[in-house]
């Protein structure tokens, strides 16, 4: 692109600008922009004028395209899912393979003491507040916020007469029947809450459909639960004037801009480069179950992880990742490959975005090179460097890039069943020391996932957990790679000098697991 010519269109110009790292925006009337040093020269300034009055049009019609509108009157009519929402409502289908199970998680809080009916009132009231909590789904893949509803019920479970060992039995039975639990998409509620006395304590059990809310949803419960539970509040103070519906209105119209295409652009550009999955031995077809794997780390080794990623550079996050993919590099018959990477896309197109319910989720690619010998500092800023690129162009899903990849038969179908979700910073230290419910634990599932490493933190230190499929590893694989992965975050968060050893993890056993009959071909049917 000529950046001399006054005849270049619009968006042609504004994607030329962006490339060279120059954002554009306006403010009171007035043409803004901000660049790298160095890259702004006589040219651009001279173009910048000549092209004002058509850049300044571009720009607030992008922003007016993206504003959200309150449509009170459409409130309760039918609206599309997102491009996860509907991978996840195909992923229950039973033809699907490594599917025939929602996406779903299970929680568990600890309190001094919840009462029955004040706990079922407070869950009414938050249902009321949220459209999405009287949302329901049909089976032709619209969702639909209903303007009436019956009152939440809740279950209580009275084991204070029962032994310690009879307690543990019963909240395990629990467990399994609410962590596994399949909801009815058309039906509501899609989630449950229950409470089990123990005598000395209260446990509230949160089990619910992801088809409706993401993390930070999950947690702007949890907060508002124990707001109006123990300080009480008054209802005007939550009262939002956007819906999530609202939102999803204005996102339609992220294709069209420069921002979107942007991103494709990137990702396009890179599409024919992109490695497969990592290669791990595979012997099943899934069960309906996952099993979890937990790693702690107090709040001072966490702290020590924290300080040492900043002294290199990169971002906890980056650390964590590289470390998840040393671990699945020791089993993986290819060494650079593909994670997929939870990412909570809120577009802050309003103020109050942050505060809605709703499935925001997205997915991005990141590619991991773990060839050759360098310390894990230095894989850490290399992932770091990707991680940054990919969040930059997220607006381009993974799902969008997959589907691209599979059209243009470039490879294999592309499945991406290894994924890492962070939560980290999601809570930050002052809201989970306010916190009264100790978390206790809990299960995630999700079709077509084999592996999905979370991360979350707060007053606790860090909380790692792998939900694993089970049938899907040789019997022993996903426990040998989790303690070779938890030795590994250990080691980094303790001493610094193993920041500057080599990244991958030492290990003589992994002909024990690699019977080349164990690699089976990835399913052609793909819902991401």
């Amino acid at each position: 692109m000529n950046e001399n010519s006054e005849e270049m269109k619009t968006d042609d110009l504004i994607a030329s600008l962006e490339d060279k790292g120059i954002k554009l925006w306006t403010d009171n009337g007035k043409l803004r922009y901000s660049a790298p040093q160095g890259v702004m020269n006589s040219n651009i300034v001279q173009l910048l004028k000549n092209n004002k009055d058509s850049l300044m049009e571009n720009l607030i019609r992008a922003k007016d395209d993206l504003k959200i509108i309150h449509d009170e009157e459409k409130r309760c009519e039918r609206f599309s899912l997102s491009g996860i929402q509907g991978a996840y409502l195909m992923g229950r289908s039973k033809n699907m393979e490594y599917g025939s199970l929602a996406c779903h998680i299970y929680m568990e809080f600890e309190y001094d003491k919840l009462e029955r009916e004040k706990t079922q009132n407070i869950w009414n009231r938050i249902i009321s507040e949220n459209d999405m909590l009287h949302a329901v789904i049909d089976r032709e893949g619209w969702q639909r916020v209903l303007p009436e509803w019956n009152r939440f019920e809740l279950n209580e479970n009275d084991l204070t007469e029962l032994s310690e060992s009879q307690q543990s039995e019963a909240m395990e039975k629990i467990k399994r029947r609410l962590g596994n639990r399949v909801f009815n998409t058309t039906e509501l509620p899609l989630f449950e809450v229950e409470l089990s006395q123990l005598g000395n304590c209260t446990v509230m059990h949160f089990s619910i459909d992801m088809l409706i809310v993401d993390w930070t949803s999950v947690w702007l419960m949890l907060n508002k639960f124990e707001e109006y539970y123990y300080n009480g509040d008054d209802i005007e103070k939550h009262k939002l004037t956007i819906t999530f519906r609202d939102y999803m209105e204005a996102y339609k119209n992220i294709p069209d801009t420069q921002m979107y295409k942007k991103a494709e652009k990137y990702w396009k550009e890179r599409i024919n480069d992109l490695p497969s999955a990592p290669q791990l031995p595979v012997v099943g077809r899934g069960g309906q179950e996952f099993k979890r794997f937990e790693l702690r780390l107090p709040e001072k080794d966490w702290l020590f992880f924290k300080s040492q990623a900043q002294k290199i550079g990169v971002t906890p996050v980056a650390a964590l990742v590289t470390a998840y993919s040393s671990a699945l590099e020791r089993f993986s018959t290819n060494k650079r490959f593909i994670l997929n990477l939870t990412t909570l896309n809120r577009m802050p197109l309003d103020e109050q975005v942050k505060s809605l319910i709703g499935d925001f989720t997205s997915l991005s690619l990141i590619t991991i090179d773990n060839r050759g010998d360098r310390t894990f500092s230095q894989r850490a800023a290399d992932t770091n460097k990707t991680l940054f690129e990919v969040l930059d162009n997220h607006l381009y899903t993974g799902m969008e890039v997959a589907r691209e990849k599979t059209r243009l038969g470039t490879g294999d179908k592309f499945l991406m069943p290894y994924v890492f979700t962070s939560s980290v910073g999601l809570i930050n230290n002052e809201q989970s020391r306010a916190m009264k419910g100790i978390y206790r634990g809990g299960i995630s599932q999700t079709p077509q996932v084999f592996i999905d490493c979370q991360g979350m933190d707060g007053k606790w230190g860090l909380i790692i957990n792998w939900d694993v499929r089970d049938d899907i590893f040789p019997q022993g694989l996903p426990e040998r790679m989790f303690e070779l992965f938890s030795d590994r975050i250990r080691e980094l968060a303790r001493s610094a000098g193993k920041w500057n050893e080599s990244s991958l993890i030492e290990l003589e056993e992994t002909e024990k697991y690699s019977d080349e009959n164990n690699y089976q071909r990835l399913p052609e049917h793909l819902i991401h």
